[in-house]
């Protein structure tokens, strides 16, 4: 089998080993059985095993004993407790994805809280030293409930009974945990025999949901419920999405319960989309008309597996004792031989089984049944391949491979395809394809394979025939040659072509991969040219391949070739190497870097500080041409990273360099504002609206705010670079726009713990202008020993340095420019060299160097470095002519509506471009940014619309907090004469400002829109009019004038009911909020809480999700000021976690301080204190006046009861003004 063509076997991919569980020998890809004890093996990534490895300092790892599609299970003992234990460990490919990751810890959790004799007990989680994620579990022997069912059902039914029973109490203990299992099945049921009997362990809480606790949170954005499961054992309600439910998990046991009885499942299908639709539409069989079976079981059977979840029994201990009073309940079960030990040991007397968990073999010889009739057993396929050696290899070839399926129950599709039969002599050998080159392709994390760019390359080379093996961080790509000649060099140029523009797209979309490829020769076989590939790439740089020297490029172009350190050969045979890469259409600027080893260091002691203590920001500074991209280029050289530029037009869309930033994580560039763009992201549906709104301005359902997409930030920047160091790179950051410069300031306050860098690279630094407490790091001229190094790596004579120095004051990029002017015969410039060099390439380029330039100077293309973009640049800088202006206008304008949007930086200013932001920036929750466009659209409107303009910019102002900010535009509103203008946003700003505490000026605003409104033309405005007016009558303490206000908004309500049924539930939950207040103001605190709580359902029920948890929160304030501080505080927790999880950052502030009042009553005086200063700093980084007096009074409270009177009455004159 050697001769054999290498890329046909599963041998020969580097990917999967077999490992075996008994001796812990190890085996290719390519292996079934152990050939020194005859076990069947376990497929497992091929990365290092831990056996006899120390792991966390406590665990001394000894074997293999299991693997699964997320992890390996190794036998260990425990040190000090002297026990033996079981420890699964996290496939090292899984480590980086953070869902994978959020899934094994959440098993991990989950089982943790389950202490109960039929659960697996897990003893320890955590992440060693090493980085290796591992759970400790008790060690069992036994088989799983699948094993039993495959090879001894139909089961007794007593048997079947006593197995279901030991299940509920199982699932008991979960459902009293407020835990619903959700993926039960046979196969996460272990079965193992303790003193003759029979005992039942549930295990894989891997996708276990809490359930919902109506008295102390709120459901919110059940759109999102996760559909996890196994399709075979889905209830209904579950494949719907529905919320967790007790339910679902007792129709699973029915469906094993069947299984066992009549060894088939009620329903199944090769589809897991038909399997799904007969689980909701089709009537489940029942057992009796498979098998015999008693009626009272069959009627227990028929129950679990109702489509409505109230037909079914309510709860596991009714289904145990309906179970247990079946007359089959009281047969005898006979237990001997029922579990065979040694069944993972002793293959020869075990049927396969097809969809275990280990690869396993099915034979198609034509041999004798085994005793019980079934497929004929492994065990007798490898005794008489032994006996009759002419006929093993005919016999093994016709094995065919069985894995387990996933999750959904669909077979996982290989990375490569399924070996083919082994060639026969009928084949004629001269029309087999030879392999004639080989790559391999690293990345340096999961989602660089899964970008788009590496999506679409490997796709268009899949179409073009070639062969190729996608892995989780690696592919593979083989070429043929038909003739069976190696020699033949079309093969590997072609390869290289195609590798070296998949590095140019890597690199302009921020994807760090690493390339090696080798050609076969009639030296070098496929095997060893295998072998070669993979050191190649592990030894390549970024943005380059690496290939041996010999190798054939045959006409490729515009390769741009380096020399390469030596590749040793396993025999410590040396092989010289070249590193390609894709040449440039125009002169370049190097990476001068002579002279900045101290900067490299400061770079990377902070990177080293980010490993550490989490998120740090630095920005390099220094004047054009001193190589700050170049500086930050090499810092990033090796490192897992994401480098964007800020286009010169960036504040003319807002949010513009954070979405660029997103947009790279997710593989887009350019960003063009299409929504096609976002086609094929693997997002769930509410990621998808944000990113649609962050990239596309597509507005996005239920008001997002700055923290859910600072948020959504966080997370795309987490898939991206897994759980390991990012250094995020933004390029000429004086240019950024301030909502990004918001959002990203947000994002990194979230993303605490997490090793980023945030690198920017500024022409100069004013105050506020980069991210806050960011690292300065300064530029200066080269000394001028780097001067004179730089010139001669430039090839500059001794004799013409001393001028060219003088000229160039230590800028690099005059230095390279004056270099190029030397060798071309120009005389020096008398001024500046920069200014007066540059633009000449750029006028100098032809049609399609020069177009390529201004586009990507305004978009800030971050690959794009040659002199050319650089004098493009210049020019944008200082301004274009008319007729340049109005070209690149267009040009810009053909690429997508975002880039129109940038071209404005270079037209005249007009209202609706202001406007436009405005709006932009109240969709991305940005409000003082909003109402900053609102007032300088002001000016460049007509008088007659500029009180609109003032109005919204002071809704906008009060939105945000800034309380002095929106009463001076209210007033500049009121003296442009906007009163009865503007109804709905007269509403609007009056809400917000009872929300601010300001009634006088609320009651002032809902006068004047009241006098605007017809009851009979806007019944649902006149409404709301009164049901505010009431709101504010009870805060300024005139709970008679609130009540009959409340009234009269109760008959408009009544009325309203006859045309928008919808718009007068919410009015109703707002009168009942109003209500509770005027409870409260009359001391009736439990008719204030009935109310809140029925507004805060209704609120609920609408979709309004600030105002019900506003009402929660309400709620705490109430129990807290009642003497029930314990309870208040878990009441302001649920609703911080909820506030928080729906990016409603004022709920989450409000919350936040009630939590800390709650812990100071609970006597945690310390930390209730610290987090109410945390609230009082954020709020006055933010000018938040609000937010501010709220803190401070919570604060005032909190020294009074600490008994520091002077701080106390500080706090108040702090609330005050």
């Amino acid at each position: 089998m050697a001769d054999v063509d290498a890329s046909t076997t599963a041998a020969e991919d580097p990917g999967l080993r077999m490992i075996c569980p008994a001796c812990n020998r190890s085996y290719d890809a390519g292996e079934f059985v152990c050939k020194a004890c005859g076990s069947g093996l376990l497929e497992i990534p091929d990365a290092p095993l831990l056996s006899g490895n120390l792991l966390d300092d406590r665990y001394d790892v000894e074997g293999v004993v299991g693997t699964g599609g997320m992890g390996t299970v190794y036998r260990a003992r425990q040190r000090g407790m002297e026990r033996e234990v079981a420890v699964k460990v996290l496939h090292a490919h899984y480590a980086h994805q953070p869902r994978a990751v959020k899934r094994f810890f959440r098993e991990a959790q989950a089982a943790s809280k389950l202490v109960h004799p039929n659960i697996v007990t897990v003893y320890d989680f955590g992440r060693s030293l090493e980085g290796h994620l591992y759970m400790v579990m008790e060690l069992l022997e036994g088989w799983t409930l699948g094993d039993l069912i495959h090879y001894r059902a139909p089961l007794d039914p007593a048997l079947a009974i006593a197995i279901a029973a030991q299940i509920c109490d199982a699932l008991g203990e979960a459902h009293h945990r407020r835990l619903v299992h959700r993926d039960l099945k046979p196969d996460n049921v272990l079965l193992t025999t303790v003193e003759d009997g029979l005992w039942a362990k549930v295990l894989d809480f891997g996708i276990a949901r809490a359930m919902r606790d109506p008295e102390s949170s709120l459901t919110i954005n059940q759109s999102t419920v996760e559909i996890a499961g196994t399709p075979s054992y889905m209830s209904p309600e579950q494949i719907l999405g529905k919320e967790p439910d007790p339910r679902s998990d007792l129709y699973a046991l029915g469906i094993i319960l069947f299984e066992m009885l009549t060894k088939r499942r009620p329903f199944d299908d090769e589809s897991s989309v038909a399997l799904c639709m007969k689980q909701l539409n089709e009537p489940a069989p029942r057992v009796s008309s498979v098998v015999s079976a008693g009626t009272a079981l069959d009627a227990v059977v028929a129950g679990l597996l109702e489509k409505s979840a109230d037909a079914r029994p309510q709860d596991a201990q009714e289904v145990r004792a309906l179970l247990l009073a079946c007359p089959e309940a009281r047969g005898q079960i006979d237990f001997t031989g029922l579990l065979d030990p040694q069944r993972a040991r002793g293959l020869s007397q075990k049927t396969t089984r097809g969809d275990a968990a280990v690869l396993m073999v099915q034979p198609t010889l034509d041999s004798s049944l085994d005793p019980r009739g079934n497929a004929p057993s492994l065990g007798v396929v490898i005794d008489r391949a032994k006996e009759q050696a002419a006929a093993a290899l005919s016999a093994l070839a016709d094995l065919h491979f069985v894995e387990l399926p996933k999750a959904e129950e669909e077979p996982r599709r290989s990375s490569s395809s399924s070996p083919p039969p082994l060639p026969s002599a009928a084949r004629p050998e001269s029309k087999r394809r030879k392999i004639t080159a080989i790559a391999q392709i690293i990345g340096d994390h999961p989602s660089v394979l899964r970008s788009r760019a590496v999506t679409r390359w490997t796709e268009a080379r899949e179409g073009d025939g070639w062969s190729l093996s996608v892995e989780a961080q690696k592919i593979v790509v083989r070429i043929h040659g038909e003739g069976g000649d190696p020699e033949d060099p079309s093969g590997s140029a072609q390869l290289i072509a195609r590798l070296v523009e998949l590095q140019g797209e890597a690199l302009r979309g921020n994807l760090a991969l690493r390339i090696g490829a080798a050609s076969v020769t009639p030296e070098r076989s496929v095997a060893d040219a295998l072998d070669l590939s993979r050191r190649l790439a592990a030894s390549s740089g970024h943005g380059v391949v690496t290939v041996p020297r010999e190798i054939d490029m045959g006409s490729v172009d515009a390769l741009d070739i380096r020399p390469q350190s030596e590749v040793f050969l396993p025999d410590g045979k040396p092989i010289a190497c070249v590193a390609l890469r894709q040449g440039e259409a125009g002169a370049t600027f190097p990476t001068l870097l002579w002279g900045r080893s101290l900067p490299l260091r400061r770079l990377g002691q902070l990177a080293d500080e980010a490993r550490r203590a989490g998120p740090v920001a630095a920005v390099v500074t220094g004047g054009r041409g001193l190589g700050r991209s170049a500086l930050v280029k090499s810092f990033v050289t090796g490192r897992t990273h994401l480098f964007v530029r800020v286009a010169p037009g960036a504040a003319m869309w807002p949010g513009h360099t954070a979405a660029t930033l997103v947009a790279a994580a997710h593989g887009i560039w350019p960003l063009t504002g299409r929504l096609e763009d976002l086609d094929g992201l693997e997002v769930d549906q509410r990621q998808r609206e944000l990113l649609e709104l962050l990239l596309a301005d597509k507005p996005a359902d239920g008001a997002p705010t700055i923290r859910t997409l600072a948020r959504l930030v966080v997370d795309s920047l987490a898939n991206y670079a897994g759980d390991g160091p990012l250094a995020i790179v933004i390029d000429d950051a004086h240019l950024i726009d301030r909502a990004s410069q918001e959002l990203l300031e947000v994002a990194l306050e979230l993303a605490q713990g997490r090793p980023w860098c945030v690198v920017g690279t500024s022409r100069w630094l004013k105050p506020g202008m980069f991210l806050a407490g960011a690292h300065r790091i300064d530029l200066r001229p080269l000394s001028l020993r780097a001067s004179n190094a730089a010139l001669d790596a430039l090839g500059v004579g001794p004799r013409q340095r001393h001028a060219l120095m003088a000229a160039a004051h230590g800028n690099p990029l005059a230095l390279h420019l004056l270099a190029h002017a030397v060798e071309e015969g120009r005389g020096l410039p008398t001024g500046d060299v920069v200014p007066a060099l540059l633009p000449e390439y750029l006028r100098s380029s032809v049609a399609a160097v020069a177009d390529k330039a201004w586009v990507g100077a305004a978009l800030g293309d971050p690959m794009a470095d040659d002199f050319a973009t650089h004098g493009a640049r210049l020019y944008l800088e200082a301004g274009l002519t008319d007729a340049l202006s109005t070209w690149l206008v267009d040009r810009l304008g053909r690429l997508g509506p975002v880039p129109r949007a940038l071209a404005a930086q270079w037209t005249a200013a007009r209202a609706d471009d202001h406007a436009t932001r405005a709006e932009r920036c109240e969709r991305l929750g940005l409000w003082r940014q909003a109402a900053l466009e609102y007032e300088t659209a002001v000016a460049l409107v007509p008088p007659e619309e500029r009180g609109k303009k003032q109005l919204r910019a002071a809704h906008m102002r009060a939105r945000a907090g800034d309380i002095r900010g929106a009463v001076a535009s209210w007033d500049a509103s009121l003296r442009a004469g906007v009163g009865q203008q503007r109804p709905t946003e007269l509403l609007g700003f009056a809400g917000a400002l009872l929300d601010l505490g300001e009634q006088e000026r609320a009651a002032q605003v809902l006068d004047h829109v009241g006098a605007a409104i017809d009851p009979a033309v806007a019944p649902r405005s006149f409404a709301e009019v009164l049901a505010l007016k009431a709101r504010a009558a009870v805060r300024r303490s005139d709970p008679a004038r609130a009540m009959t206000w409340l009234n009269e908004a109760r008959v408009a309500t009544e009325r309203l009911k006859r045309t928008d049924a919808r718009a007068a539930r919410a009015l109703e939950a707002l009168t009942q909020e109003i209500r509770a207040e005027i409870a409260i103001s009359e001391g009736d605190r439990e008719t204030a809480r009935v109310n809140l709580r029925q507004a805060r359902d209704a609120f609920r029920d609408l979709g309004r999700h600030a105002e019900a948890l506003r009402c929660l929160i309400d709620l705490g304030r109430l129990e807290l000021e009642g003497d029930m501080a314990s309870r208040a505080g878990d009441t302001f927790r649920a609703a911080l976690r909820l506030a928080a999880a729906a990016g409603l950052g004022r709920e989450v502030f409000r919350a936040e301080v009630g939590l800390g009042e709650a812990l100071t009553a609970l006597g945690e005086v310390d930390e209730g204190a610290a987090l109410l200063r945390r609230c009082l700093r954020r709020a006055g980084d933010a000018d938040e006046s609000g937010g501010l007096a709220l803190a401070a009074v919570a604060m005032a409270r909190t020294m009074l009861q600490r008994g520091l009177w002077a701080d106390a009455q500080r706090y108040v004159e702090r609330a005050r003004t």
